[in-house]
């Protein structure tokens, strides 16, 4: 198994960065950070086949947890919703 980091521009303004586990050279899957230009983290979690899958979690501009949730296809589905105090 090994990993490998990729830089790619996302809509001219968002930075993604996207970690991809490689097993005897076959691309399986992907963990990826996405940053607005501020370079405030906005999105951090799982990407197969360059959509959201799998877990994920959202941040407002001041880097806070807004939402933990599951992604299918680059749909948000069920998750939890938080705060600006942190409560769910």
């Amino acid at each position: 198994m090994e990993w490998k980091r990729e830089r790619i521009q996302k809509n001219g303004e968002n930075k993604l960065i996207i970690e991809t586990e490689y097993i005897n050279g076959i691309k399986l899957y992907r963990k990826a950070k996405e940053y607005n230009k501020n370079n405030n983290i906005i999105f951090e979690g799982e990407y197969f086949y360059g959509e959201k899958n799998g877990k994920g979690k959202e941040f407002n501009t001041k880097n806070k947890l807004i939402f933990e949730r599951e992604y299918s296809n680059n749909r948000k589905k069920r998750g939890t919703e938080y705060f600006y105090n942190g409560k769910i």
